[in-house]
């Protein structure tokens, strides 16, 4: 009896969290779209299997059905992203408003075989997780942050360290380069933001 009251005491909390965190759809009276999803080609057949997330004020993921449709309860406007792995849709996001149907085209997608796969180079030198990666726009650098607080920039073509930056006082989180390549952009788990004229 005590191994039946703690799987259903822990199906219990695992309901109560998918509720809470958004991840079931919570009806609301009269604010409804729906659409569906068909495969490329042909129109009259329906991809089942979809996750359809509707991001707004709440958000929520629901899954299209046997014929490919899908309802949601919503609240003003939404932008809807389906995905499932294997295919790529058209179009990739739509935003609506509530009464509206929505159709989405679903074309399947090859597989990429990982298994072949080898290190082209390898760059070691962070001494913690590296938390964000950048290339710069003409492919030439890479940049990388890690929660050792500093940032490294390494000539892609050979993994050649170029130079380092010790500046933030948090775990690094995200990096870009500006489009013509002059400045790179960092951000930190703290909240602060340095842009590096990282040449010079």
């Amino acid at each position: 009896m005590r191994g039946k009251g703690c799987s259903r005491a822990l199906a219990l909390l695992v309901l109560t969290a998918l509720l809470i965190s958004g991840a079931g759809c919570r009806p609301k009276a009269g604010n409804v779209i729906s659409g569906r999803v068909i495969l490329s080609g042909d129109p009259k057949s329906g991809l089942a299997g979809v996750s359809v997330m509707i991001i707004g004020d709440d958000c929520c993921t629901v899954e299209t059905d046997q014929n490919g449709s899908w309802e949601s309860a919503i609240e003003g406007e939404v932008t809807v992203v389906p995905h499932k792995d294997g295919f790529i849709f058209s179009p990739a996001r739509q935003e609506t408003e509530e009464g509206k149907e929505i159709v989405f085209s679903a074309e399947a997608r090859a597989e990429i075989d990982f298994s072949e796969w080898e290190p082209n180079l390898y760059f070691g030198a962070h001494t913690q997780r590296v938390g964000a990666l950048a290339f710069s726009s003409d492919d030439q650098y890479l940049a990388s942050g890690s929660d050792d607080w500093t940032i490294r920039v390494w000539r892609a073509a050979d993994g050649q360290f170029v130079t380092s930056f010790p500046g933030h006082y948090s775990p690094v989180k995200c990096l870009v380069f500006s489009p013509d390549g002059r400045y790179l952009a960092s951000g930190a788990k703290n909240g602060s933001i340095i842009v590096w004229e990282w040449k010079t």
